[in-house]
């Protein structure tokens, strides 16, 4: 899914009785609100305006009080444009010396090229 977009779970239990206990769970364990419906069999989650830090796995735990609950997991890969990591501003740099300048950044899917330009004209490396 894109940053931003909003993102449906579903959860369809098959059990007798119905679940008296039914949970989405995000990887850090954090509860995912969700709603009932089909008679307490099936419970959905949305989570509103996924953000990047919200990708991962998230787990649906439905139990009856009979053996031991199921779980089932899904992995949610969220797609993001570029963001940087902070670079140092200034760059210190003495008058006539090289500087060597770094640029960093993360993005799904993964950065496959990066372009310096000063003042809207392209910079190599010289």
């Amino acid at each position: 899914v894109d940053e931003f977009d909003d993102v449906t779970l579903t959860c369809t239990a098959d059990s007798n009785p119905a679940p008296n206990s039914f949970s989405w769970t995000s990887m850090d364990g954090t509860d995912v609100q969700g709603t009932l419906s089909n008679n307490g069999f099936t419970l959905t989650a949305t989570i509103s305006a996924i953000t990047y830090q919200q990708a991962g796995t998230y787990t649906c735990t439905a139990g009856n009080g009979i053996g031991v609950a199921a779980t089932a997991g899904t992995n949610v890969t969220v797609e993001y444009p570029p963001k940087f990591y902070t670079p140092p501003d200034p760059y210190p740099a003495a008058i006539g010396e090289d500087v060597s300048m770094e640029c960093s950044a993360f993005a799904v899917p993964d950065i496959t090229t990066f372009t310096w330009s000063k003042n809207g004209t392209k910079v190599t490396n010289s």
